[in-house]
């Protein structure tokens, strides 16, 4: 499911930061890491793409991130075990591609195929895995 989320032009997330999102951080912490990373975004190029967990205990995600559609031509972000109720946040102008495992909780089924999503700039987008 693909939801438009408010714009978080005021996030103080620079470009290409990646920061775990849990309602269980406490403000206080998360306002903490976010000025320590706060860098000036370029004008117009803050676009921010949430990978939300709603269903399962637990998924592990995999992201890669450049100008191609072809997700595996792109550089490997990371991978990332997201609980149910957090997001991983990707801020990029870039093409964003992201799988989860095919089976949550079992590694050894592999992954789903890729999903893909460019975000418009000053735009901000949440995707349910």
């Amino acid at each position: 499911m693909l939801r438009r989320a408010n714009p978080f032009l005021e996030s103080g997330v620079s470009r290409c930061t990646f920061v775990a999102l849990a309602r269980a951080v406490p403000a206080v912490a998360l306002v903490s890491l976010v000025a320590a990373q706060w860098t000036p975004p370029p004008a117009g190029r803050l676009s921010l793409l949430s990978l939300q967990n709603t269903q399962w205990n637990s998924v592990r995600v995999n992201v890669r991130m450049g100008a191609s559609t072809g997700c595996t031509g792109n550089p490997e972000v990371g991978t990332r075990l997201i609980k149910r109720t957090q997001r991983w946040t990707v801020v990029s102008p870039d093409v964003i591609c992201w799988r989860r495992d095919a089976v949550p909780g079992d590694t050894t089924q592999g992954w789903t195929n890729w999903s893909q999503m460019q975000v418009a700039n000053g735009t901000a987008m949440e995707v349910v895995l």
